[in-house]
């Protein structure tokens, strides 16, 4: 069953659809600039759908064990030097534990919270792990419980963002620091746009270039999310790339072609980065940052 929404940044009904068609309908909000999904299917039938099927066990390997495993490493060191303390971290969707259990070699002391049954067992029989097999809510963490809670690409697939970021801000001690991964909805609808206009050479070509979610964030409406929500010195940066064509999107370029364009996709949005001291952030995916108010 399909249901309408208001947005969820600023509670507002006032949107317009900018891109329809293949089956979803994304809109964006008129008053804060918001891009979601609209309409979507019910929290309980994607619920109920992941903790059921699990998180595809067919990309364990070639996305969660391979090509994002150096990703984790990079990020956890990021994370280490605003944190210098190695303590408590919660990984909320923590999928089979790969993360979690990087930074628990490093010395943290971590918890995972993980609504696939198929991933939170393997995170927990496999890796022996502290896992809470359920949505973050129903765990009911004490306040003040982490030093550090991480949400890779995590947010977007939720029904209440905001609530969410809430939730987080809860349970984080005082100055804790909470990092996010996430798609950029600006790059995602430059290039659905601009393959429509090439006579949608995605299709021609077998590619599947763009993602949307429920939620598809840019720098600026995470950032007023995160402040929103209570949090303070929010960082937007652009993020590396998982490693080859896990996902298999590649169609007729391959993926080595793949692996050749996110390359130079990386460089290019690292330059117009640092040339523009930070203020302009491009490229596919977001790396955030922000830190719970004393």
């Amino acid at each position: 069953m399909l249901e309408y929404v208001k947005c969820n940044l600023c509670g507002s009904e006032n949107k317009e659809v900018i891109i329809s068609g293949g089956g979803i309908s994304i809109v964006s909000c008129k008053d804060c600039g918001l891009i979601f999904k609209d309409p979507r299917p019910s929290e309980e039938e994607i619920v109920s759908l992941v903790a059921s099927d699990g998180v595809v066990k067919e990309h364990f390997e070639p996305v969660w064990r391979d090509s994002k495993k150096g990703l984790f490493r990079k990020n956890l060191q990021r994370l280490e030097k605003l944190n210098l303390r190695r303590g408590s971290l919660l990984d909320i969707g923590c999928g089979y534990g790969i993360f979690l259990k990087a930074a628990q070699d490093k010395g943290w002391k971590v918890t995972g919270v993980e609504i696939s049954q198929s991933a939170s067992k393997y995170a927990r029989d496999v890796l022996g792990l502290d896992i809470f097999p359920g949505p973050l809510q129903r765990a009911h963490f004490p306040n003040d419980s982490f030093d550090a809670v991480t949400l890779w690409e995590v947010l977007p697939i939720l029904h209440d963002p905001i609530g969410q970021l809430r939730e987080v801000n809860r349970i984080l001690k005082s100055k804790g620091i909470i990092a996010l991964r996430l798609y950029n909805v600006g790059f995602n609808v430059f290039l659905r746009k601009f393959f429509k206009m090439m006579g949608n050479l995605d299709v021609r070509l077998g590619l599947r270039p763009t993602i949307f979610h429920l939620y598809n964030f840019s720098p600026k409406t995470i950032k007023a999310m995160l402040e929103k929500a209570g949090f303070q010195d929010v960082q937007v940066l652009p993020s590396e790339l998982t490693s080859g064509d896990p996902y298999s999107s590649g169609g007729r370029i391959g993926a080595f072609g793949v692996t050749v364009i996110k390359h130079m996709v990386s460089v290019i949005s690292k330059i117009i980065f640092i040339l523009t001291a930070g203020k302009i952030v491009t490229g596919p995916s977001l790396l955030v940052f922000a830190r719970k108010k004393a």
